[in-house]
């Protein structure tokens, strides 16, 4: 609905204009504040974000409160694994990943899943698990991921 198209409309913005407006936007609350309940739009937002350390605090508010709102959503764990894991907390992490791994169907696997579960399990020391979960990643990849950093992170079993 209109929740969807705000944030899509918010996403080109992120990427036009290298985050400014759409972080000016995000900070104000503008769209959480015009859809409070709403578990998608909250989870979006923290993934639009989380990667900027300025926003990463937002970015953990956001997808606390999708969980809140909604706790079986695979893709919400699955934001939630990727802001503590740039907050360095990887056994938290790793506990967000298998969660989120848990609750995903096989029809709605992403290769971004697996990637991000390879990277949390690699950071733990965790390198032929990791390994298992990058090589699931280049398995069901398509032309949206990308299929070279994966293999770059399979090849020399390092991180970027």
């Amino acid at each position: 609905g209109e929740a969807e198209y705000d944030f899509a409309l918010s996403r080109d913005i992120l990427v036009l204009d290298n985050m400014l407006p759409v972080e000016s936007y995000f900070s104000k609350g503008v769209l959480v504040d015009l859809y409070p309940y709403d578990a998608l739009m909250a989870n979006n937002l923290a993934y639009a974000i989380y990667e900027n350390p300025d926003s990463l605090q937002r970015a953990e508010d956001l997808v606390l409160l999708s969980l809140d709102i909604d706790p079986d959503q695979y893709n919400t764990w699955d934001t939630y694994a990727c802001v503590l894991y740039n907050k360095g907390e990887y056994l938290k992490a790793k506990d967000a990943i298998d969660k989120a791994l848990e609750l995903m169907k096989d029809e709605d696997s992403s290769a971004s899943f697996y990637l991000h579960a390879g990277d949390i399990y690699f950071k733990l020391g965790k390198k032929s698990e990791a390994l298992k979960f990058w090589r699931k990643a280049l398995q069901i990849s398509t032309e949206d991921d990308d299929v070279s950093a994966i293999r770059k992170r399979i090849s020399t079993q390092r991180l970027p």
